[in-house]
């Protein structure tokens, strides 16, 4: 189960107050249903950046709808009849 934006607050705070493991945040909160290896993930970063924040920058890039690039989307098909661009390609179009 993924971490809320508070569960992150109160891991980061036990966790630099209080020295808390891994396993001790598993025993403590048992009924939020984490996976051990992803409090594991969330300490080490914790202990390396001083934050649960995510990096900037790290979200999946977006492609801008341009006329170029439906262009080249449209005219794909021309050289390599019976291909496609998958749906996960074109998906990351963004167009107004």
């Amino acid at each position: 189960m993924a971490f809320t934006e508070k569960d992150k607050i109160s891991i980061k705070v036990l966790r630099q107050e209080h020295g808390y493991g891994a396993k001790r945040f598993l025993k403590k909160f048992s009924n939020k249903g984490w996976c051990l290896s992803s409090v594991i993930k969330l300490l080490k970063k914790i202990d390396e950046t001083g934050t649960v924040e995510r990096k900037p920058g790290s979200s999946k890039k977006r492609m801008t709808c341009t006329v170029e690039l439906v262009e080249r989307l449209v005219l794909s098909h021309e050289n390599a009849p019976g291909t496609h661009k998958t749906v996960a390609y074109t998906s990351t179009v963004v167009c107004p």
